[in-house]
């Protein structure tokens, strides 16, 4: 015997809330991998794209150089985002 719930509203909100933060979420990680990879295998090393300086991938963070809040879709594509350092990053604001 299988038992649904039927949801709320309010339920429903929230879990597609929750579902696109999780989506959004493993979209950047997969975006900066990428990033990450791309510089690494054209340059040789890993670097803040704003200071120039070499860090461990650990210590970039990716940016969005569209805001997050005005298109997701626009911000969300490689060629709108660039690796920066946590000092950099904090710099411009994010």
């Amino acid at each position: 015997m299988k038992i649904s719930k039927e949801y709320t509203k309010q339920e429903k909100k929230w879990l597609n809330k929750r579902v696109k933060y999780y989506l959004l979420n493993a979209l950047k990680r997969i975006n900066k991998k990428q990033l990450l990879d791309l510089q690494f295998d054209k340059y040789g090393y890993n670097f803040c794209e704003k200071c120039g300086k070499e860090f461990s991938v650990g210590e970039l963070d990716l940016h969005h150089n569209i805001m997050m809040s005005k298109d997701h879709a626009e911000a969300d594509n490689m060629s709108h985002q660039i690796l920066v350092c946590k000092k950099c990053h904090i710099r411009e604001g994010c």
